[in-house]
């Protein structure tokens, strides 16, 4: 009787020459079968899932023959199969059919049936559900990387049903002194309210992978497949909170929804009055950071006293400005630039009173023959997301625009 592993080896084979089939139609302007290519994918096919099926019961077979042979001990005792370790095996081995799926060592039809449904979206081949383990280091990595995420409110929610931030106004709160016999009046100043937040759907840009890098012994296919996952998320959700975001069934932007706290006397310089100016702007109970571009960072950086030397100066460890009046700088490169009318290139205030919402679980569609011609995959990541300043009223962030002219 031959292994499963041999099984596997003769399926794989069938595989190729299926694949080729399809190529080569392909390569055609009809892309059409022929009568002959028909029956020989059909003939292939056939082969392809009977061997599928023996396969399938074979590990079946084998699984129930460990279960058998599973000392009594450990179902009684120690390292007992418990809910939380069977969610870990389950956890462990949906990531190990992803990263194998990947890499092309494996096709769905080698994963189980239990597996299958974890890993893929209905009957395609190409939609793939994000396993918990490795969405837990694409979350990682969305957090750690990028000043401007790190600085909002960014949290990860379980499900994508909506929500509200509550919100209160309380800047006309004050102590009335009663006296007796006499009533307090009511105080329509200070208003309790909401934002509500819900969950857009959002796709990001295809990234291109190399087969051979997937396939290399020795390279963490992992931590490839996290950072180009990561990085399309970061980079996309970083400028719709910024600025790209119309706030109509989709996330609103940051600068579209922010106050103009100061406006400058020149669309081509920021000057030292007008940066204390936006810190006046702000109530001290929002007065936290500055957020910009590092280009306009380096503009600031030269504004020098009468004398010529530079008002700001370098931290000590970073050999760059950290903080500007007192205040640390948040860099954020979809900020706009210096230069151009009516732009506004800077914010100030507190960054966590703007909330941002991924919901957990990151869907991929891997094109497997879209890039076949370049001996690469791609991937695109789906996420649902939603994004505001929670202002009350109180303008807890509030922009720096510059002139018209």
């Amino acid at each position: 009787m031959k292994s499963i592993k041999e099984l596997k080896e003769e399926r794989s084979v069938l595989h190729e020459k299926m694949h080729e089939i399809v190529q080569t139609a392909e390569q055609r302007s009809d892309t059409a079968f022929t009568a002959e290519e028909q029956a020989q994918y059909n003939e292939y096919r056939t082969q392809y899932d009977v061997l599928s099926e023996r396969i399938a019961r074979l590990e079946a077979d084998e699984q129930r023959a460990a279960e058998l042979a599973r000392p009594v001990s450990t179902a009684l005792g120690k390292g007992a199969d418990t809910e939380e370790t069977r969610a870990e095996k389950r956890n462990e081995e949906l990531r190990a059919a992803f990263l194998d799926v990947l890499s092309g060592r494996k096709t769905r039809n080698d994963l189980t049936q239990e597996v299958r449904d974890g890993l893929f979206l209905g009957a395609s081949n190409n939609q793939i559900v994000v396993p918990k383990l490795v969405m837990s280091k694409v979350t990682m990595a969305l957090k750690s990387t990028g000043t401007f995420l790190n600085a909002v409110d960014f949290v990860i929610t379980q499900t994508s049903d909506s929500y509200v931030l509550p919100t209160y106004d309380a800047t006309g709160d004050e102590l009335v002194r009663v006296k007796e016999g006499s009533k307090t009046s009511d105080d329509s100043s200070n208003k309790f309210g909401g934002t509500e937040i819900k969950a857009y759907d959002y796709n990001t840009k295809i990234q291109k992978i190399h087969v051979n890098l997937l396939k290399t012994s020795g390279v963490d296919v992992e931590a490839v497949v996290v950072e180009a996952i990561a990085q399309c998320i970061r980079r996309g959700l970083n400028k719709l909170a910024t600025i790209s975001g119309t706030g109509t069934d989709d996330i609103t932007a940051l600068l579209s929804s922010a106050p103009t706290g100061v406006t400058t006397a020149s669309k081509d310089a920021v000057t030292y009055d007008e940066l204390v100016d936006m810190v006046a702007s702000v109530d001290g109970a929002y007065a936290d950071s500055w957020i910009m571009s590092r280009n306009t960072l380096l503009n600031i950086a030269k504004i020098k006293t009468t004398d010529g030397s530079p008002i700001f100066l370098k931290d000590v460890n970073t050999g760059a400005i950290t903080h500007i009046l007192g205040h640390p700088v948040v860099i954020n490169n979809d900020m706009p630039q210096i230069g151009t009318a009516e732009a506004k290139v800077i914010a100030f205030g507190d960054p966590k009173a703007y909330h941002l919402r991924m919901v957990d679980g990151v869907r991929m569609t891997v094109f497997y023959e879209k890039y076949a011609d370049e001996n690469m995959i791609g991937i695109m990541g789906h996420i649902l997301a939603d994004g505001k300043l929670n202002d009350a009223g109180t303008h807890p962030i509030k922009v720096l625009a510059l002139a018209s002219a």
